[in-house]
């Protein structure tokens, strides 16, 4: 078996991993590494990756840009949400929402803010 080797040297090592569609077991034997070495990995690379992508929460608490921005609307059959962030407060908004009632809210927080 092979010494550890550096973080980014497994981030594309667990990449190839995920898509060679081996078992870990398999992989693990046609690459000379052990499976708790790699799983150790995967767990450690999975942590970082979470760590490093901000929530929907964080980013709008974070974000002191009150800039407005253009949004297209789409109109189709499928089932989408979005969040609107305006200073601290968070609007989701899911298809077949009620445009006249949003208009309002969007006054009435922006006049707060």
């Amino acid at each position: 078996m092979r010494k550890s080797s550096s973080c980014n040297e497994w981030k594309v090592r667990v990449d190839e991993y995920r898509q060679s569609g081996l078992s870990a077991s398999k992989w693990c034997v046609l690459n000379d590494f052990s499976v708790h070495t790699l799983t150790y990995w995967i767990t450690r690379i999975n942590k970082l990756t979470k760590d490093t992508i901000p929530s929907p929460e964080k980013l709008c608490s974070q974000n002191d840009d009150h800039s407005w921005a253009t949004v297209k609307i789409v109109d189709d059959n499928r089932n989408c949400k979005i969040a609107i962030c305006i200073g601290s407060a968070r609007i989701e908004v899911s298809s077949g929402f009620d445009k006249s009632l949003l208009s309002d809210v969007l006054q009435v927080v922006t006049r707060s803010c």
